[in-house]
């Protein structure tokens, strides 16, 4: 059996380095990339309710240049963080792009980003984008696009899982359509390391992959799922979780419809990281507050005319949120590393 390590670092990963200016939904893919970057994995630091410049204050009348130096190192390692999470969630968004017709496009989008040597798959409901980097192999699975799709989802029954319990069986049977291609792919791409993504039914399906390529005694090395969908009971999840410990990371956004769904048949796995209706990030959230927090979300989109429970569920809402955390944490470095300069 495989047992995935948890060094702390995903090596040669490219890393946004955004430009100051902000932009709307639809351009919020439009990123270049550091390709030396290297940003932490498992040793991202606490995120507490208060914001980043709450934290991180620079108006404290007597701070020392210790004290200041501390702040400017977690400011960092937050930064890092966050380059990882907007990375992977572009690279979900993108994936849903139709790889026939829009062939090029992806082609583009990727090669503006330094990655070139890539594969697609597209058999019946699974689709899936396969990138080769110099360590790793990123596998991004697309999520919910077409009536096949939905179907999927639909398919609840739970069937016996590799390794331990159960999964739902539409997402079983989704990824096995597509498992021989996925396995020549990842064989001739050196079978490195596997990091595999993806949003709504695309995390499900990072979920089923993950355990299943453990059992092929495959390397996992960790997963990102945002928005993703139930697929597990407590005995399959509870072994995901011991498997990936701390490199699962499983991103929700406010009152995002999809990852309630399931909750009397199926469990949630992976480090929770709660995106509230103001665009905070949290962990460890109480019963009270994400009550509170839904009800919120709920009167703001009515206030809105749109359903909240769907729109939080868009990938865009996502990167809008990731890349706005970044771009607060870009200028919080900033303040301080110019601060430590005149000291």
């Amino acid at each position: 059996m495989t047992n995935i390590k948890s060094d702390g670092f995903i090596n040669n990963l490219p890393a946004p380095n955004l430009s100051s200016d902000m932009t709307d939904a639809k351009e919020l893919d439009r990123v270049s990339f550091d390709l030396n970057k290297l940003f932490p994995q498992s040793n991202a630091p606490a995120i507490s309710r208060k914001t980043i410049f709450e934290r991180l204050t620079l108006s404290a009348p007597h701070i020392t240049k210790k004290q200041l130096k501390r702040k400017f190192s977690l400011a960092k390692k937050e930064k890092d963080f966050a380059y990882q999470a907007l990375f992977f969630a572009l690279l979900s968004h993108w994936v849903y792009l139709d790889f026939k017709a829009d062939a090029k496009k992806l082609k583009d989008k990727l090669k503006s980003v330094h990655l070139g040597d890539y594969q697609t798959i597209d058999i019946e409901d699974t689709q899936v984008l396969i990138i080769n980097l110099t360590e790793h192999i990123l596998v991004i699975f697309r999520g919910t696009s077409s009536i096949k799709d939905w179907l999927t989802d639909a398919n609840t029954d739970k069937v016996i899982a590799p390794i331990a319990g159960k999964i739902h069986h539409g997402i079983s049977m989704a990824l096995d359509k597509a498992w021989d291609a996925l396995t020549i792919t990842i064989h001739i791409f050196g079978n490195k390391p596997l990091i595999i993504a993806g949003h709504s039914l695309g995390g499900g399906l990072s979920q089923a992959m993950a355990m299943k390529a453990v059992e092929k005694q495959m390397r996992v090395y960790a997963m990102f799922t945002y928005g993703g969908m139930r697929v597990g009971d407590w005995f399959y999840i509870n072994k995901l979780n011991s498997l990936l410990q701390e490199n699962f990371q499983r991103w929700v956004n406010a009152n995002d419809v999809v990852p309630r769904l399931l909750f009397l048949r199926y469990s949630h796995g992976g480090k929770l990281y709660y995106i509230d209706v103001h665009g905070i990030i949290h962990q460890d959230l109480g019963v009270c507050f994400k009550f509170w927090d839904h009800l919120q979300g709920f009167v703001k989109g009515i206030l809105k005319k749109e359903i909240s429970y769907i729109e939080d569920h868009s990938i865009l809402r996502y990167i809008h949120h990731t890349r706005l955390y970044l771009e607060k944490l870009r200028l919080t470095t900033r303040a301080l590393q110019k601060k430590l300069t005149i000291l």
